[in-house]
């Protein structure tokens, strides 16, 4: 098994796809008020997505001046390399 694999059994598997159907319903539902009530799709601004909260572990290393620490972990639980970890966790 690969370091970072994770192992899914069918129950997620079957969740995990029918929540992608359902996003994929809503997405084209959404398409469809925008045409029927003829909005310029490029009027239209996203707003920006909320950020997920930080894991805990993050912020307890941050708070304990374990900035190595924190960047190990924001790599884990976010799956990014050390530059963009060190540069999120500069930045907080």
């Amino acid at each position: 098994m690969q370091k970072g694999t994770l192992i899914m059994d069918d129950e997620y598997r079957r969740r995990i796809v029918s929540l992608e159907a359902r996003m994929n319903r809503i997405e084209a539902i959404m398409q469809a008020l925008v045409f029927r009530l003829d909005i310029n799709p490029a009027e239209l601004v996203p707003l920006e997505p909320a950020q997920p909260p930080m894991p805990p572990a993050i912020r307890e290393a941050l708070l304990a001046g374990n900035k190595i620490k924190a960047i190990k972990l924001y790599r884990v639980f976010y799956d990014v390399g050390l530059k963009e970890a060190k540069a999120a966790i500069d930045a907080m």
